[in-house]
């Protein structure tokens, strides 16, 4: 799957998050988003609020990553 999957985000203008359950947990997420912050794309992440997606835009400094962590 990885080799597939990150040849899939090289081709991408951006990286899309979906923010659930166990996301950070996630081997296959934590490969796409390191691999997108190594080849500088954007990374979106993507929450459910009330039936509604929240789009929001980190940076990946790391009290980016720190604040993003903290929110989730």
């Amino acid at each position: 799957w990885k080799k597939f999957d990150l040849k899939m985000i090289s081709k991408c203008d951006c990286l899309a998050v979906f923010i659930q359950d166990g996301w950070k947990e996630s081997i296959g997420i934590s490969a796409e988003i390191e691999f997108a912050k190594n080849i500088n794309i954007p990374i979106y992440y993507v929450y459910v609020s009330s039936n509604k997606y929240l789009f929001e835009i980190y940076d990946f400094s790391d009290e980016g990553v720190k604040n993003l962590l903290d929110k989730s």
